[in-house]
């Protein structure tokens, strides 16, 4: 996506539980409008503490996937993600350590490593909002860094067109939007969330020159600590 979507969503290819400290009374959906609700989304998890979530993607079309795992954002900037399974046809273990020892990033037992980036975690969560965690993992399978983790990540990806999801038999709502990088309309979203305002299910269909890639991303045992 950095010039073209295609070069670091598809040439990498060759968040309902919360703490009860994170479940505080918050304005519904109705009290809002749906970009404010994003926006508040986001900035909940940016300034959270800690998190975890444990999640399960699948994708199809373009791009196949099926893949499973976890990810823990610390207070003391260290992050641990670790997931496993099919990308592209091909069997992957991914994963991502930093703290103040700086961090390794990579596949299999082919780990890149540097000083731990100054905005890793809005890299990775922003990432996480407005694309999806599949990006960034797909450019560990790639071997290399998360997108977003030196600056920019908001600039550089964005969001518009956001609506309100009517509450399902899953989730309590959530908001559709577009989303676009570098300036390149890049597919659209549906981003459903839980009782807690946390998000639960990810629906999203991305733009390729080769065609879709259809993702469902699910997440579970999302918590926080504000």
């Amino acid at each position: 996506m950095k010039q073209v979507l295609s070069a670091s969503f598809v040439v990498m290819a060759v968040l309902s539980w919360a703490c009860g400290s994170g479940a505080e009374r918050r304005p519904a959906m109705e009290e809002q409008d749906p970009r404010a609700f994003f926006a508040s989304l986001e900035e909940r998890l940016i300034s959270s503490d800690s998190l975890r979530v444990d999640f399960d993607v699948t994708a199809e079309g373009a791009v196949s996937a099926a893949i499973s795992g976890s990810l823990f954002l610390g207070p003391d900037g260290s992050a641990v993600l670790n997931a496993n399974g099919d990308f592209a046809g091909e069997n992957v273990v991914v994963s991502l350590t930093a703290g103040d020892g700086g961090y390794q990033y990579g596949t299999g037992a082919t780990l890149q490593s540097g000083p731990t980036p100054s905005h890793l975690k809005e890299g990775l969560l922003i990432g996480f909002t407005r694309m999806g965690i599949l990006h960034n993992l797909a450019m560990l399978v790639g071997n290399a860094p998360p997108d977003g983790v030196e600056g920019g990540v908001r600039d550089w990806v964005q969001v518009d067109s956001l609506a309100f999801l009517e509450a399902g038999s899953v989730g309590a709502g959530g908001v559709s939007f577009h989303m676009a990088v570098g300036g390149v309309p890049a597919g659209s979203v549906e981003l459903e969330v839980g009782k807690f305002g946390l998000p639960l299910v990810r629906r999203q269909t991305v733009l390729f020159p080769t065609g879709e890639m259809r993702v469902t991303e699910r997440y579970s045992g999302f918590s926080i600590v504000p």
